[in-house]
């Protein structure tokens, strides 16, 4: 699109924060940037981080809360060893570590569950401050709001009630009013005030995207006067795809490696399917030479881990999280690649895009019958879906001979024509036409909702 374009994006989570938002959108925000656009991006600061750069030709404005410096400083102070004079202070003044540990109490017991709407309800008013002051400077011709958080959003829907003549593009990342699996707040208080702020929202922006059919159906039964600005714009396939190998991720032998790069959940997406059946892999003939590895963040599942104590750095090797370049490297040389399924039927784990892209075969483990990721490989040859239908988490005999035939006869190479041409609609030129399309169509647009 010649005409340059002026955008203001809004979104809590930005690069190089680790979160796929956040790598999603910087990849658009550079690309665009790249194409002569100007480009601002209102986010959250943290440590380590410049408050204002100019990131890839990306203009990047981070701001916090004080509340939430005084906290970061709180927890920094807390974890850190007292000095022989602090402690002799605490113990004179009757208690110091009681206070911090009521005050802990106090904080995830009582402070985070009346949070709302999200975990970025501290940022919404020095973003807004922040969007206010480059808005008066500068006439954009698109807002852009980016959840995860909601709160983004909410710092679009306070800017357009001042300023009713900036056209907004709402991206769902996620789901809000209706996810019942990990909900962004507490439910019980705060469900129909989370259907309210999200129906605002939508009749406020003038065009929403989501990326799966599945949310956009909810969405259009749900607010239906809002279905019409409603559009799907899928996964991006990361630029970081196209990089050159770096240095081997595991030693080079005959090991048979398994690996799932992504995050486990407490709720949303869980191991233990995937526990048990590798666990029954290893007494088949191929046991010797398996291996199964997680590169990301576990934690929230860790209790899972912990029924496993003999297999751990043996068998099954958790890396935490690792650079992305690092982590593509570790998918390149797996024998398998392990995509783990949500327990929602409308969210869509954005790395199936790029397990898809390497080539390779994929093993699709889901814990529900419509399950958005089987849906997506079941156009890809070298996958094998299998479902926990009865959703015990406990494999049965087919499963585990299904798996060993996979494992042991892998499927033929892919195409690799084939393979670009089906992943054309992922690719970052792709996602940018769709989304400068819609921005175009906002822009370009003399009415005010």
């Amino acid at each position: 699109m010649s005409i340059k374009q002026r955008y203001l994006i809004l979104s809590y989570f930005y690069a190089p924060v680790t979160s796929a938002r956040a790598f999603r959108w910087a990849s658009l925000a550079e690309y665009w940037a790249g194409q002569g656009h100007q480009v601002d991006v209102v986010c959250a600061w943290e440590p380590g981080l410049e408050r204002q750069e100019t990131r890839n030709g990306v203009n990047v404005y981070r701001v916090n809360a004080d509340l939430q410096e005084r906290i970061r400083s709180f927890y920094k102070r807390g974890n850190s060893a007292p000095s022989k004079i602090q402690s002799q202070q605490s113990d004179s003044r009757g208690g110091g570590r009681q206070i911090r540990s009521f005050l802990r109490w106090f904080f995830f017991k009582v402070y985070l569950p009346l949070q709302w709407p999200d975990g970025g309800f501290l940022w919404r008013s020095p973003a807004l401050r922040q969007a206010r002051d480059l808005v008066q400077k500068m006439p954009y011709d698109a807002l852009i709001s980016v959840s995860p958080h909601f709160t983004a959003h909410l710092v679009g829907l306070d800017l357009c009630r001042d300023l009713p003549h900036l056209h907004w593009l709402v991206d769902n990342g996620d789901p809000f009013w209706f996810r019942d699996i990990e909900p962004p707040n507490n439910q019980q208080l705060y469900r129909r005030l989370n259907r309210r702020a999200e129906r605002n929202v939508f009749q406020r922006a003038k065009v929403i995207t989501v990326t799966t059919r599945q949310t956009q159906a909810i969405y259009a039964t749900h607010f239906p006067e809002s279905a019409s600005k409603l559009s799907v714009i899928p996964p991006l396939l990361s630029p970081l795809n196209r990089e050159d190998s770096s240095e081997p991720f595991f030693p080079q032998d005959d090991k048979l490696r398994l690996v799932f790069a992504g995050q486990m959940y407490g709720a949303v997406r869980r191991p233990e399917f995937l526990l048990r059946l590798f666990s029954a892999l290893l007494k088949t003939p191929l046991g010797a030479r398996l291996e199964l590895h997680f590169i990301g963040n576990v934690s929230l599942s860790s209790d899972a881990f912990q029924t496993y104590p003999e297999l751990l750095d043996k068998k099954i090797f958790l890396h935490g999280s690792v650079s992305r370049s690092r982590a593509m490297q570790a998918m390149r040389e797996a024998a398998v690649l392990v995509n783990v399924g949500n327990k929602t039927s409308y969210q869509l784990p954005s790395k199936v895009v790029e397990y898809a892209s390497l080539g390779k075969p994929i093993l699709n483990l889901a814990h529900i019958v419509h399950d958005s990721s089987s849906e997506f490989f079941s156009a890809y040859p070298a996958a094998l879906c299998l479902t926990d239908e009865d959703e015990s988490g406990v494999p049965t005999e087919a499963h585990l001979h299904a798996v060993y035939q996979f494992i042991s006869s892998p499927p033929p190479p892919i195409d690799a024509a084939w393979l670009r041409n089906w992943l054309q609609p992922y690719q970052l030129e792709s996602i940018s036409a769709a989304y400068q399309q819609l921005l175009f169509q906002v822009s370009s647009s003399n009415t005010t909702p």
